[in-house]
């Protein structure tokens, strides 16, 4: 469970990074909703995420209680970052139609928060149980042949898009079928 004074001190940091990020982009930001819990297709190593739709950073109470120094560091300028970034320049695609989350615009507003750009956090994440696993399922498209995604592989595919399937004989592609096993919430960390 996380106390009142951990929110407090995560909120008061969420703000202060709301103001810098506010005058870097000469724009005034709404503060978020935070929730302190990790949705189900992220892993449950994940530090934090954001739900940009519904304005909300989410955050690993386990490693935000056990790393809350490492947090206010890092990891809440990190999110905060995300959340200003797709608000000012949406989201962005590589040449393969791939959401870009730590591009050169979050990289910029990483900077503006005077935090290094990193991607992957180094918690010790023993404390945490892991959930029951969660695939999604692709089908060849000409010879049939399936394919399995995690959480993340899923995420970074639109599932309405086909996959290359470069070793068909048939040139096919994979197409989504669908998703295999329990969601439930769980503690993580984007």
């Amino acid at each position: 469970m996380v106390s009142d004074k951990i929110k407090y001190r995560v909120e008061q940091k969420v703000e202060q990074c709301l103001r810098i990020l506010g005058e870097f982009y000469n724009t005034k930001f709404n503060m978020p909703k935070i929730v302190y819990e990790i949705d189900s297709e992220f892993k449950e190593t994940t530090g934090a995420h954001v739900v940009f739709e519904d304005w909300e950073l989410h955050f690993n109470p386990i490693l935000l209680v056990d790393n809350l120094e490492d947090f206010i560091k890092d990891i809440i300028p990190h999110e905060v970052a995300h959340l200003a970034d797709l608000k000012i320049n949406g989201v962005k695609e590589d040449t393969k139609n791939r959401r870009l989350f730590h591009g050169t615009s979050w990289r910029k507003a990483m900077e503006a928060l005077g935090v290094p750009a990193n991607t992957y956090h180094t918690f010790d994440t023993s404390s945490i149980k892991p959930k029951k696993s969660v695939s999604y399922e692709y089908k060849c498209d000409k010879c049939g042949k399936l394919k399995y995604l995690s959480p993340i592989g899923y995420f970074k595919t639109d599932p309405d898009d086909l996959l290359a399937h470069e070793k068909c004989p048939k040139k096919g592609n994979f197409k989504f079928i669908q998703k295999h096993g329990k969601t439930k919430k769980a503690e993580k960390i984007d």
